[in-house]
C-alpha cells in the first residue's frame, strides 16, 4: 500500500486515479465520496471546507480495501453493505439482488391502484423485501407477505424489518413447489420480480453483475423464459381472489409473451406498461 499522506485530499486523488481505470472520472469520484461519507461521514462539500482533514491509519485501511473491492467491479451496494430504495436504505449483500430504480417504479404502480383498498398483498421472490417494506411502509393499513426460497434472503429481509421498523410476514417458499404453499391464505394482490433473464443474455451483462449478484434471483433457461411466471398463475388459481390484481415486473423483450400467458388463463385488465426508460418493463391484469 503506497500512501504517501494521510491526508484525504490527497487520497482522493490517488484513488480517484486508480478507479478511473474501469470506471469513467466523474463516477470515480462519486464513489469515493460516496465511501467517505458511508465509513466516515465526509461528504464532498466537508472534504471542501476542510481540505486538510487527515484520517487514521485505520480508516486509511477501510478505505484501500474498500476501494480494492471496487477494482475489482465489486458493487458499492455490496462494498458499503446498503442499497437506497424508495426513500430508503437497505442492507443488501450478496444473498439478495440490488434493488433497480425501475422497481421502484413498480411499487409506485401499486401504491397509485391500491392505496385505498388496504389489501392482503403477497410478495414472491421478496429478495432484500425491497417491494414489500416499501409497499408496508407508505400502505400502512395492508397486510404484507413477503415470500422467498432463500433463507439467506429471508435473513437480510429480516434485519431491514428491524431497522425500518416494519411489520411483515416472512416465509421461506418455493413457488415451483406447489407443495410449499399448499397452507397459505388467500391475496387481493400478488407482486413479484422473478428471475426473467435469459442465460443468452448473460454475454450482454456487466462484469459487476454476473461475479456478484445471485444467479439464482437472475437467470432462467432459455426453453423456459416465463417459468416462474407460468408458476405464480398456478399459485394464484387459489390463492388470490376473484378480481385480485396481479402485477409483474418482466423481460422487456417478453411482454407480448406474458400478455398471452395471463389471457390463456382467462384475466382481463391485461396491461403493459413502459419504464423510465421507454422499455416494457410492467404487467398488470386482473383475475377473472
Amino acid at each position: 500500500m503506497n500512501w504517501k499522506s494521510n491526508k484525504l485530499t490527497e487520497l482522493k486523488d490517488q484513488y480517484i486515479d486508480q478507479l478511473s481505470a474501469i470506471y469513467s472520472t466523474s463516477e470515480s469520484r462519486k464513489l469515493f465520496f460516496v465511501l467517505t461519507e458511508y465509513f466516515f461521514g465526509i461528504d464532498q462539500i466537508h472534504l471542501a471546507l476542510e481540505p486538510d482533514k487527515r484520517i487514521s491509519e485505520s480508516e486509511m485501511l477501510v478505505l484501500h480495501k474498500a476501494v480494492k473491492e471496487l477494482l475489482n467491479h465489486k458493487p458499492i451496494q455490496y462494498v458499503t453493505g446498503v442499497a437506497s430504495f424508495f426513500d430508503m436504505n437497505l442492507k443488501v449483500n450478496e444473498s439478495v439482488l440490488i434493488p433497480r430504480p425501475e422497481t421502484e417504479e413498480l411499487v409506485q404502480l401499486i401504491l397509485q391502484k391500491e392505496k385505498k383498498n388496504h389489501p392482503a398483498i403477497i410478495d414472491i421472490g421478496t429478495g432484500s423485501g425491497c417491494i414489500a417494506l416499501a409497499i408496508k411502509k407508505n400502505m400502512t393499513e395492508a397486510r404484507v407477505t413477503a415470500v422467498d426460497i432463500s433463507i439467506e434472503a429471508l435473513n437480510v429481509v429480516r434485519q431491514n424489518m428491524q431497522t425500518l421498523q416494519e411489520d411483515i410476514e416472512l416465509l421461506q417458499m418455493d413457488i415451483l413447489s406447489p407443495a410449499s404453499y399448499t397452507g397459505l391464505s388467500v391475496f387481493d394482490v400478488v407482486v413479484s420480480n422473478p428471475p426473467y433473464v435469459t442465460q443468452s443474455d448473460k454475454e450482454k451483462m456487466q462484469k459487476n453483475v454476473l461475479d456478484y449478484e445471485p444467479a439464482q434471483a437472475l437467470f432462467v433457461d432459455d426453453d423456459q423464459p416465463l417459468i416462474y411466471y407460468e408458476a405464480i398463475v398456478q399459485f394464484c388459481q387459489k390463492h388470490l381472489i376473484s378480481n385480485g390484481r396481479i402485477y409483474f415486473e418482466i423481460n422487456e423483450q417478453k411482454g407480448s409473451e406474458v400478455v398471452r400467458l395471463m389471457k390463456e388463463n382467462d384475466y382481463k385488465k391485461v396491461m403493459l406498461h413502459n419504464d423510465m426508460h421507454g422499455k416494457e418493463r410492467f404487467a398488470t391484469a386482473v383475475k377473472s
